[in-house]
């Protein structure tokens, strides 16, 4: 065993049998340096003070002083006592260099004396003026960079830059302002050897990782290695691929042992091998967090040259950790989904609760899902939602039986399962079975946004048919479809992708579906059409409906024939300045840590398998989306401050009581706009429940659109609200 390894695993008495042993026998230095360095990371110098003072005075009596002052120095600078050391440590140095023609110019430079005060500091500047000789690499951390020494004359040190600049500086501030690189640095190839510097970053990801850590102690984070690494030339993309393959190479070595998350990863250098098999074992238990080493293990097997062994062991980890009930039942799903995907069948435990959920009855109240339906909508993704489709083939084998089973709950399909189900039952000819669904789905447009979709670019483009509402009915039922994913789609991938899709079905085409929908429309249906539109849609929508209706019904759109919260966007003082206050925090806050977790997660290289980089994409898809609206919507913005309140209306910036008719019951509400801070008595005047009072009169009668059902009521009283309450 080396000495490191003794130390690594504070075996000290070993530690110190060895190395007197390798002492008597003259053995190579270096392994004692490697040794004290990872002495001095672990904070025990002390330890070695006693065996280094022996070893440099046999250093010396054997001929070989500077390897004995530079052995000394190291402990020195590490922490050794510089009262117990300075004295051995200039005696060596001055046996060693005394007679040579720089002693006395090094010496002035540093202070290098026996009894300076800050030996440490002195020896460290001697020591760097030892090693500014011709051809030496040298590292300036605030702007030059790496450059190589040409020369090294009384005027001063002549050195040229990786950027080609040349420069002359004196020697004294040579020492100051600049490290010198060791050979072993990697960072000197960049000016020594550029080609093998290549070579290496090319065909040796482990042995650049291992340079990189032992520069650190033998632990870096991951951006510590990122750092490192665009020293030696190597960033943004390039930095991505290079570190998925030193990852994937280091994992399956026995040499490093990785811990973290993907983005808080730490790898350390160990000093003696280790079966790989089992540091992955170790690191993804030490995740903690079963979706975190699921996602581990997907970058690991992303691009399929892992090792076996290594790829065995982190499948039957995360089925050890997938089996265990204290994890959330979605992370499991999700774990279990990738064991399938990669062993080819579904795990024992998985198969089992499918198969218990078939066999629950199903609820009594058919617009809740039954247990199955329920479970398939718990998996985390639309990918591994879509690979429930295959497994309900696998619990339900009988091509009809299941056909009955789709047909019965496949409004309650989870998002990922939609298009693969739709197809299926299109390809078995049950097209009028889904055009009453359509039918069905239309008078309930949010119980399950992506099915209605697609049954509706079916539908409208005349691939299903059914006994369906008229055309001015369906227009409203998709464009209330519209404002609700509108309002919702923010954080959701599923809303945003049936977002996307119902924007494309209705608009595109010639003529659009929107357009074929509203040909019949009269004049009262399209002015209902284009408030429920107010309510916030799509602008893309809202555009092609305002450029049919403007075509059918221009009357609409003259001054003065709408009230005036049909037009604009009104809200008080106050609402504006909270919605302006969301608006800076989008654009100054959450899009910039969004770009910033863009390029972190792009750093993973392999963009098509990388979960992180996806997220993160569409994430950035949904805040500059949401910046867009909100800026579009503040751009529109009015003040009920402002405004001049019709007399006796209801209206935004009023207080209304009403009375419900037929159960006498009282209410009072005050209308305001959608940024106000609303609650029981307060409401948004594009709430439901104040579409159906706007413009009525004290003593005037309307209905309530409730979710209970449509209540009638009368106007008691009418009030302006004082602009302190909102």
């Amino acid at each position: 065993m080396s000495l490191a390894a003794f130390v690594s695993q504070d075996q000290w008495t070993e530690f110190e049998d060895a190395w007197t042993e390798l002492m008597l026998a003259e053995g190579p230095l270096e392994e004692v340096m490697e040794a004290l360095r990872l002495a001095a990371s672990k904070k025990q110098m002390q330890r070695c003070v006693a065996l280094a003072r022996e070893h440099a005075d046999l250093l010396r009596k054997a001929g070989n002083p500077g390897d004995s002052a530079r052995m000394i120095g190291m402990v020195l600078l590490e922490g050794g006592n510089p009262g117990e050391l300075a004295p051995i440590l200039y005696e060596a140095a001055e046996e060693a260099w005394k007679d040579e023609d720089w002693w006395e110019k090094y010496v002035g430079i540093s202070g290098f004396a026996a009894n300076v005060q800050d030996m440490r500091k002195a020896w460290r500047d001697f020591a760097k003026c030892l090693a500014m000789v011709k051809g030496a690499a040298i590292f300036h951390a605030k702007g030059w960079g790496i450059g190589q020494v040409l020369d090294v004359t009384p005027d001063g040190v002549t050195v040229k830059f990786k950027s080609g600049k040349r420069d002359v500086f004196p020697l004294p501030t040579t020492i100051d302002i600049f490290e010198v690189l060791p050979s072993e640095d990697l960072r000197s190839l960049v000016v020594v050897n550029p080609d093998e510097l290549t070579r290496l970053l090319r065909e040796d990801h482990l042995a650049v990782l291992r340079n990189v850590l032992q520069r650190f102690h033998a632990k870096a984070s991951y951006p510590v290695i990122k750092g490192a690494l665009s020293q030696l030339g190597v960033d943004g993309t390039s930095f991505g691929g290079w570190w998925r393959k030193a990852r994937k190479n280091a994992e399956a070595s026995g040499w490093f042992e990785i811990t973290g998350t993907s983005t808080k990863t730490q790898v350390r250098l160990l000093v003696s091998v280790t079966d790989p098999a089992v540091g992955m074992r170790r690191a993804l238990r030490l995740v903690g967090d079963l979706g975190k080493a699921q996602s581990r293990v997907r970058d690991l097997l992303a691009g399929g040259t892992v090792d076996e062994t290594v790829r065995v062991a982190a499948l039957e980890t995360l089925a050890e950790m997938a089996a265990e009930e204290n994890y959330p039942l979605s992370q499991r799903l999700g774990a279990w989904t990738l064991l399938r995907d990669q062993l080819g069948e579904t795990p024992a435990e998985l198969s089992e609760m499918l198969q218990a959920a078939l066999a629950e009855e199903d609820p009594t109240d058919p617009s809740h899902p039954p247990y199955l339906w329920s479970l398939f909508q718990e998996f985390p993704n639309s990918r591994d939602q879509e690979r429930c489709v295959s497994m309900l083939q696998e619990i339900i084998p009988d091509d009809e039986e299941r056909e009955a089973v789709v047909l019965k709950h496949l409004s309650h399909a989870a998002p990922g399962m939609v298009r693969s189900l739709v197809a299926e039952l299109m390809e078995k000819g049950r097209k009028a079975e889904l055009g009453a669904l359509y039918a069905h789905l239309l008078s309930r447009p949010n119980r399950n946004p992506g099915l209605l979709v697609s049954l509706a670019a079916l539908g409208e483009n005349g691939k299903i048919e059914g006994d369906w509402p008229i055309g001015a009915h369906r227009i409203q039922s998709l464009i209330r479809l519209a404002v609700y994913l509108e309002a919702t789609r923010v954080g959701d991938v599923s809303i945003q992708r049936a977002h996307t899709r119902l924007t494309a079905m209705l608009t595109s085409g010639t003529p659009s579906v929107m357009r074929r929908l509203l040909d019949e429309v009269d004049s009262t249906m399209l002015r209902s059409t284009l408030n429920l539109a107010e309510r916030g849609i799509d602008s893309g929508i809202e555009n092609a409906l305002v450029a049919i209706i403007a075509e059918k019904a221009p009357e609409l759109f003259r001054e003065g024939e709408r009230p005036f919260w049909e037009s604009g966007l009104w809200t008080t003082r106050a609402g504006l300045g909270r919605r302006q206050e969301e608006f800076r925090e989008l654009v100054d806050v959450k899009i910039p840590e969004n770009s910033e977790a863009i390029g972190k997660a792009a750093s993973y290289g392999d963009l098509s398998e990388n979960s992180e980089w996806e997220a993160a994409i569409e994430e950035q898809r949904n805040l500059t989306t949401r910046a867009a609206q909100i800026e579009s919507e503040l751009r529109d913005a009015r003040l009920l401050d402002e405004v001049s309140l019709p007399e006796d209306t209801a209206a935004p910036g009023t207080t209304v009581h009403y009375r419900e008719v037929e159960s006498g019951t009282e209410n009072t509400v005050s209308i305001l706009g959608p940024w106000d801070q609303t609650g029981d008595q307060v409401i948004s005047y594009r709430a439901p429940l104040a579409a159906g009072l706007l413009g009525l009169h004290t003593g005037g009668e309307g209905t309530l659109d409730l979710p209970s059902g449509k209540v009638p009521i009368k106007v008691l009283s009418i009030e302006q609200i004082p602009l302190e309450i909102s």
